[in-house]
């Protein structure tokens, strides 16, 4: 029988055992508790008895190996970027990936209202997208075990929001290269070969960039594919978990998504009206609900109706092949946007 067992630095691994008693299994458990108890790290108290239902349910050696998953760096349990942990809002066991350009923004400040922060609907420089600073609680915050539970269990709800390619990386170019002189994609993708000047390479690639769509994909392509707002969505989650994500909502009908999550949760949580009390009402000027068309992400580029004026053949076959993971993954299930 495998059970968890002793600590090894800050993680708790699986170690196995020849006598499968549930003595033995208390034993590892009471000092598992202990160790978490001694740490700052949050712990959930479900975590054993779903560790023992994974392990029955698959394998000792399939839960190792999801373990070692996130020991090893796993995306979703590393701090990254700004949209690099995904938020974790205990109460409603809602686990959310936020992802650039897919109204993250507002989505963290769905998240502040929900955990009761007083200033959830702040937007500046520090909230809601410093994890440092925004008050709410990540994956990476958890124990490696009581991590593997929450992005595991039945009983939680783990959500992503997706955008069609095509869509979000036009939007990333009107907001992060055609604004404000190309200074985003200039300090993130091209000051990394040298400070710009006309003579060197940091200039020729931030020019190139700024150029045309075309020239900013190639600039994606070959320098800087990675960028938070347009790395292909497929990445945001490592794929051992594909399998975990119970629910997946389109930026194209957000509104209506983001309604049946939060009736998902009310279900699951039983905590009825939790459409009311955090989404139908109290967003933008108005106290309108979550991203009618007041208060929709605050980046008002209309990208969809621009693909006509941006796409052609070319930059259409480019996108394709360049997020061609995403198109093929049957999680999101896109329907590609023609821009013709």
């Amino acid at each position: 029988m495998f059970v968890v067992g002793r600590v090894i630095g800050s993680s708790m691994l699986l170690k196995q055992e020849d006598d499968d008693s549930s003595a033995v299994w208390g034993s590892a458990m009471e000092k598992w508790r202990k160790h978490q108890s001694s740490k700052r790290k949050k712990y959930i108290p479900e975590t054993p008895k779903h560790i023992a239902e994974l392990i029955a349910s698959t394998n000792a050696s399939y839960v190792r190996f999801l373990v070692d998953q996130l020991n090893d760096r796993a995306r979703v349990y590393t701090r990254g970027p700004w949209d690099g942990g995904a938020i974790v809002v205990e109460r409603y066991r809602l686990v959310l990936f936020t992802q650039g350009k897919v109204a993250c923004t507002v989505l963290k400040q769905l998240a502040r209202r929900m955990m009761e922060l007083e200033d959830w609907m702040d937007h500046n420089w520090k909230v809601p997208h410093d994890p440092n600073r925004n008050g709410l609680s990540f994956l990476f915050n958890y124990e490696v075990m009581d991590a593997l539970t929450i992005l595991t269990s039945p009983r939680w709800t783990r959500a992503i929001f997706v955008r069609d390619p095509k869509e979000r990386i036009l939007s990333a170019y009107l907001d992060k290269v055609a604004r404000n002189g190309g200074k985003y994609v200039t300090k993130h993708c091209c000051q990394k070969f040298s400070p710009p000047s006309k003579s060197n390479r940091s200039y020729v690639c931030a020019d190139y960039a700024k150029a045309s769509l075309l020239g900013f994909l190639e600039v994606v392509r070959s320098e800087c594919c990675c960028d938070e707002h347009w790395a292909p969505q497929t990445r945001r989650i490592d794929r051992p978990f594909h399998p975990y994500i119970t629910f997946v909502g389109q930026y194209d009908r957000i509104q209506d998504d983001t309604k049946r999550l939060l009736d998902l949760l009310s279900v699951k949580s039983g905590e009825a009206g939790l459409w009311t009390r955090f989404g139908a009402y109290g967003w933008g000027p108005n106290s309108t609900a979550i991203f009618s068309e007041s208060t929709k992400a605050n980046h008002q580029t209309s990208a969809h109706t621009k693909l006509l004026k941006y796409y052609n053949s070319t930059i259409d076959a480019l996108v394709k092949e360049m997020y061609h993971q995403d198109y093929e993954n049957r999680l999101f299930n896109f329907t590609p946007i023609s821009p013709t």
